[in-house]
């Protein structure tokens, strides 16, 4: 490869930890979710694959409400415009696409029977609902000690 040459050249996980890799150029790191109610867990991964090695840049790769909705369901609690929004916060991304696919799917994860350990908004939002109740009585206090 030629000196200044920035083509897409792939490189195995073992090959980035090894080392072997041109070391004065970055590395790039797609990472892809939905990144609905952008939480913790989100927020760990992109930080997980900052901190993977020295000299990374992270995309983020959103796809449309409509893509995830007919991939996972829905509905979404946030739109497209505020998950990127919110995603182009975090600190440990620094670029944002919308990539227009849906990958890995949830068929495909199923089918190879991918363990995937994980916080899920699904989860979230269940609590938040199992919860409801209790944050309107926390609400009420709050608004009637002011």
């Amino acid at each position: 490869m030629a000196s200044g040459d920035q083509r897409f050249v792939p490189y195995t996980l073992t090959q980035l930890r090894n080392g072997d890799f041109p070391q004065n150029r970055p590395i790039h790191i797609f990472a892809e979710g939905v990144y609905d109610l952008f939480h913790y867990g989100h927020a760990r991964q992109l930080r997980q694959v900052k901190e993977a090695f020295p000299n990374v840049i992270v995309t983020a790769g959103l796809c449309s409400d409509e893509l995830v909705i007919k991939n996972k369901g829905g509905p979404l609690v946030m739109t497209y415009e505020e998950r990127v929004a919110s995603v182009k916060e975090c600190r440990y991304v620094d670029n944002v696409i919308d990539h227009g696919m849906f990958y890995p799917t949830i068929e495909l994860l199923d089918r190879i029977q991918v363990p995937t350990k994980h916080i899920s908004t699904t989860d979230l939002i269940q609590r938040i609902i199992d919860d409801s109740e209790n944050f309107r009585e926390r609400n009420t206090k709050r608004e009637q000690s002011v």
